[in-house]
């Protein structure tokens, strides 16, 4: 299959570039960012003695250039980011080729710019993604789901892009309330993650039908964590130029954080509580997952990039990914990267 990658780039698109030029799936990848040098170095980096990995250099917000690179595509695959600010154009610009799309993102097919005859599966990496498989696989294991509680822990030093950042304070940019108020609290993430403080953020847009989904996001860093509970509490984040402005004092003062005890653990984490009722009794269960943000984001992708580019799964409209996948497939595939979700205990208190 040929694949178009955009955001291929980033730390998250690296992985995923690197993924695609080693499956026999793909026979031709372009990867593609805003910058010919990066581009053309990742493409040396991932070169095939039958030159099928080439770079190409546009705006993926733009309809009109990803259509033209689209063309002759089986399927376009975005790391690009911020998602919040790139799916739209760049789904009309694969909707127009006729091409299927797969996204980082979660695009809303109820947009009011969501582009007819469009084919596409969204919410592909870590949140929303992986958090949303969670949520359905352990809700299997009950009878009735009542509460669907997600959490997610990041590290500064796991995902450095701007992009990332952006969507960082996206996701704490508007009012949340989970039913315990905008208060932060300390959840517990698999080792070597542990305790993490967190705050309510944007979270899945109901995995299990029926059952109100919460979410809550948090740093590993000190520093890092106190100030973007400060930017959620001062709403630092509402709105895009409230969010780079921000970003620039927060890239100056990055590193300061990263640096300052305690650290934390540089890696990235998730887990999901899922409580409901099983033979007559009230139960929750617990799953986790612990890796590097370029293996938990990316490689959720590119199992749906090659899911759609080979017609194993051919979606009618915008889908989230944990709707339209075979998810037992899924984990599966990650499981032989290295990536497992584990059962956990509850929560602890």
């Amino acid at each position: 299959m040929n694949v178009l990658l955009l955001g291929a780039t980033g730390t998250i698109g690296r992985r995923a570039a690197a993924e695609l030029a080693r499956s026999d799936e793909v026979t031709r990848l372009v990867v593609a960012g805003r910058g010919a040098a990066e581009t053309g170095r990742v493409a040396r980096l991932l070169a095939r003695p039958d030159g099928s990995v080439t770079g190409a250099a546009f705006d993926a917000r733009d309809p009109a250039a990803v259509h033209r690179h689209a063309d002759g595509c089986d399927v376009v695959a975005s790391c690009a980011g911020p998602a919040y600010d790139v799916d739209a154009g760049a789904l009309t610009g694969a909707a127009r080729a006729g091409v299927p799309y797969a996204s980082l993102g979660d695009y809303d097919s109820d947009a009011p710019d969501a582009p007819a005859g469009a084919a596409a599966l969204t919410g592909c990496g870590l949140s929303p993604g992986l958090v949303e498989v969670m949520a359905v696989l352990a809700a299997r294991a009950l009878e009735h789901v009542e509460r669907v509680d997600v959490a997610v822990a990041r590290s500064i030093a796991d995902a450095r892009g701007r992009a990332s950042a952006l969507a960082l304070l996206h996701a704490v940019d508007r009012d949340v309330d989970d039913g315990g108020g905008r208060t932060p609290a300390l959840v517990y993430f698999p080792e070597p993650v542990g305790w993490v403080e967190t705050v309510p953020a944007r979270g899945p847009r109901g995995p299990v039908a029926g059952a109100p989904a919460a979410m809550r996001l948090g740093l590993t860093e000190r520093v890092a964590m106190d100030a973007l509970r400060a930017s959620a509490a001062a709403r630092l984040g509402r709105g895009e130029r409230r969010r780079r402005a921000w970003l620039r004092v927060a890239r100056a003062i990055g590193p300061a954080a990263a640096a300052v005890p305690p650290r934390g653990a540089s890696w990235s984490a998730a887990r999901v509580d899922v409580g409901g009722r099983a033979g007559g009794h009230r139960e929750t269960v617990s799953l986790g997952v612990v890796d590097r943000l370029s293996n938990l984001a990316a490689l959720p992708l590119v199992h749906a990039t090659l899911a759609l580019g080979s017609g194993r799964v051919a979606p009618a409209g915008v889908r989230a990914a944990h709707e339209a996948l075979d998810l037992d497939e899924l984990v599966a595939a990650l499981g032989g990267r290295g990536v497992r979700i584990a059962r956990l205990e509850p929560q602890p208190v």
